[in-house]
């Protein structure tokens, strides 16, 4: 099994060690609620970010994208 090194999802890196209902919400306009939706929505089990494979990265970056977000630029 392939580690996840970084997950970028909505233009944001989310934190690698946290659970993915938790790290979803650093995303900007995605709070607990939507991020539970995320992954019940996806099938996604609530796992630590490096322990997805790239199939369920990739489920929920087309989730994510159904959503409106805003991406800060610095």
């Amino acid at each position: 099994m392939k580690c996840i090194l970084r997950a970028r999802i909505g233009g944001v890196d989310i934190p690698n060690r946290k659970r993915v209902e938790t790290a979803l919400t650093s995303i900007y306009g995605i709070g607990q609620a939507t991020a539970s939706s995320i992954l019940h929505e996806t099938g996604v089990e609530n796992k630590r970010t490096y322990e997805l494979d790239e199939d369920e990265l990739s489920k929920i970056r087309a989730e994510v994208d159904k959503y409106t977000i805003e991406v800060k630029f610095f």
